[in-house]
């Protein structure tokens, strides 16, 4: 019996510029809540003294949206915090244009997301609504999609190996 596998290698931290893995708003979203943070996360830690209003920054009908600009805790979530609620059943658009790096000095993905809110903010956390294969569900095939339905939207960046899990025999 013989075996043959193959894999990939990542880049080299120091010669990968920051690509973009996420954004929390996909472009052309409706009814998002008027108290939503626009988040965008990175593969690469990113350097936060490029960070400025000057290249991270939201609008609205051509004027810019007073904002508080900053890094999560790995380094490589920019979060864009709207100073005050933003008006209802508008249309906001945000960008990250040149001039943020990453901590290696490569110039970070450059991006624009536009969205248009809804009539309030979001007060209540999502719950599960759905999951299929059911609990409890027999003879379900080794290759099943495993799909979970939320009664609202939920933050693609926390979703992850340690939020979401998926066990074996009940272990």
């Amino acid at each position: 019996y013989s075996y043959q596998g193959s894999f990939s290698t990542v880049g080299d931290p120091a010669t990968t510029a920051p690509t973009i893995l996420s954004e929390r708003l996909s472009n052309g979203l409706t009814n998002v809540p008027v108290n939503a943070v626009i988040e965008i996360g990175y593969n690469e830690t990113l350097n936060a003294t490029t960070l400025t209003a000057s290249n991270v920054f939201g609008r609205l009908n051509g004027a810019n949206v007073a904002s508080t600009i900053g890094l999560d805790g790995t380094g490589t979530v920019i979060r864009i915090v709207p100073n005050a609620a933003l008006q209802a059943n508008k249309q906001y658009c945000y960008y990250v244009q040149g001039g943020g790096q990453g901590t290696n000095g490569l110039a970070a993905q450059q991006m624009g997301v536009c969205f248009t809110t809804g009539a309030g903010p979001q007060t209540v956390a999502p719950t599960v609504t759905v999951v299929s294969p059911a609990d409890q569900l027999s003879n379900v095939p080794v290759n099943a999609n495993i799909r979970v339905q939320f009664s609202g939207p939920v933050d693609p960046l926390t979703v992850n190996d340690a939020t979401i899990q998926v066990t074996a025999g009940g272990s």
